[in-house]
């Protein structure tokens, strides 16, 4: 009889539990208890981010010290964050300049593309086709009343396949007469073509030492060679050691400021492509964020020192086309620093990009909004004595935006904070703390996975040794928002199952991916993550 009057108590009280949740008004995330670290190495890890691709593996890239200098690494999870592959090195160990500020990209063609800053020293440009040219002999003496003849050798280099057309570049000396047979020719690729120069010395030229001038101009490149003449009463032997005319280009000095570099996977990372730069100026071209909107377009911005100071700038380009021939198209223009940007776009189009500006005195949070026609007005969100940088931003599958940074005292240690909007940024929620401890915690990443996980990583220096990179999730499954996944979750997705977003029953909670029915797949996401605090 106890027994029986326990079970029924506690059926009411499951039965009172689940019915105040139906009816509670939710006004929160809720967020996981548990903070998660990625990396843990004896050398600095620092700037994560993180994608999921089509395959629902979730990706890390960071950047990791290797020699002295920062290397871009990545591990995949296949199982929610519970293991990770081993770190997988993405740009060259040993190259000499600092890889950083990655981000990382699924395009709806499958490719993976990763874009991120280096101080390292440009490729140089690949070698333009080009042709040479010189004399056999060089040297001609001749007397007067005499004759004699030079080859002149069109070297092709670096697959040069252009006709070259020859002359005698005037004036020539008096009563000395020349004639090039043939005056065109076509070297091979990376081959040689030949020419003779015929040189006639009248018997009333006057002796001397004379310089004929032999010009090839081909494919908008002209190039000469000399050939010395002397001219002596009888033949002799006599030769002057002169050097022909080289015409070189100057190497230019190595840039070592740092630039935009991106690569593609188009195997879902089995092999990658080489590293190419997006920018290659004389500025600092850093923080690269990249999306591929709604069109297909794939859009970079970055932060660049243009104009007299820091400022956004971003190119966009169809897939297939070439970043070289986009325009760079500069989004900021005040006078104030404007760094850091991040980028999004919204369900209705509407694409959001957020940065870090010193025009308040101090760094705070901007945004502004590209609505298909017209950029908005610069807007703050951020406007208190804090400096408030490295903005993330990211429109979860409810709408609502939320955008991270890292927020800091003046000295003090920074911590990772968000605000966000659920009507499109007409308002926003107070500064929420969301990883605060005595150590600095900054550069935050989000994303949502399709599971409706929100992850945040971000980098950390425990204790203050070295920085490591750290993880913290929303609560995939937490249908009444308590901290917990349990059977009331359960039971709650249950009472609502089947029922389409409008009718009788509908609990907008329990539609966990918010696609406008309560279905099984609402119920997976609750029993993958049953338990978790």
């Amino acid at each position: 009889m106890r027994r029986e009057r326990s079970i029924n108590v506690t059926c009411a009280f499951l039965i009172l539990v689940v019915a105040s949740s139906i009816f509670m008004q939710v006004q929160a995330i809720s967020w996981s208890a548990n903070t998660k670290q990625l990396t843990s190495n004896l050398i600095a890890d620092s700037f994560p981010t993180l994608a999921q691709t089509e395959d629902l593996r979730v990706w890390l890239v960071w950047s990791k010290e290797i020699d002295s200098n920062l290397t871009l690494y990545y591990n995949i999870t296949s199982d929610q964050g519970s293991t990770w592959s081993e770190a997988m090195n993405l740009t060259d160990n040993f190259c000499d300049g600092h890889d950083q500020n990655p981000s990382i990209m699924q395009a709806q063609n499958g490719t993976i593309w990763v874009v991120w800053t280096s101080s390292r020293q440009p490729p140089p440009p690949p070698p333009t086709p080009n042709f040479i040219m010189d004399a056999l002999p060089q040297n001609l003496t001749i007397p007067q009343g005499g004759s004699d003849n030079s080859t002149i050798t069109v070297t092709s280099v670096h697959n040069f396949s252009d006709p070259v057309t020859l002359s005698i570049v005037p004036p020539e000396p008096a009563n000395v007469s020349t004639t090039l047979i043939p005056t065109q020719v076509t070297p091979p690729i990376n081959g040689t073509a030949n020419s003779t120069l015929m040189v006639t010395v009248n018997s009333t030229a006057t002796p001397g030492n004379y310089t004929l001038t032999v010009m090839g101009k081909g494919d908008h490149t002209i190039h000469i060679v000399d050939v010395y003449l002397e001219i002596v009463v009888t033949e002799g032997t006599s030769q002057t050691s002169k050097t022909s005319h080289v015409t070189a280009s100057s190497p230019s000095s190595p840039s070592l400021d740092y630039d935009i570099y991106y690569k593609a996977s188009h195997d879902n990372g089995v092999t990658w492509s080489k590293d190419f730069p997006l920018t290659d100026n004389n500025v600092d071209d850093l923080r690269p964020a990249i999306i591929q909107l709604a069109n297909g377009t794939i859009m970079i911005v970055w932060q660049s020192y243009v104009s007299g100071s820091h400022n956004i700038c971003y190119k966009i380009i169809a897939e297939g086309e070439s970043w070289a021939d986009a325009p760079t198209n500069q989004l900021t223009t005040d006078p104030a620093h404007d760094k850091g940007p991040s980028v999004g776009q919204m369900k209705d189009g509407d694409i959001w990009v957020a940065w870090t500006s010193m025009r308040t005195g101090t760094y705070d949070i901007f945004y502004k909004i590209y609505n298909g026609f017209t950029w908005s007005a610069d807007t703050t969100l951020t406007n208190n004595t804090n400096t408030n940088v490295h903005p993330a931003i990211l429109q979860t599958i409810d709408e609502n935006i939320m955008i991270f940074y890292t927020s800091g005292a003046p000295l003090g240690n920074t911590d990772i904070c968000y605000k966000s909007s659920s009507d499109d940024g007409a308002s926003w929620s107070g500064e929420i703390d969301f990883a605060a401890s005595n150590d600095d915690e900054t550069w935050p990443a989000v994303m949502q996975t399709i599971d409706t996980k929100i992850w945040v990583v971000w980098t950390s220096n425990p204790l203050g040794e070295d920085w490591e990179a750290f993880c913290r999730t929303s609560l995939a499954g937490d249908v009444n928002e308590d901290g917990q996944i349990n059977v009331v979750d359960l039971t709650l997705v249950s009472l609502a199952y089947g029922t389409f977003e409008g009718e009788p029953g509908y609990n907008l909670s329990a539609d966990i991916n918010k696609d406008g029915i309560v279905d099984m797949r609402d119920l997976r996401i609750v029993a993958y993550y049953l338990g978790e605090t």
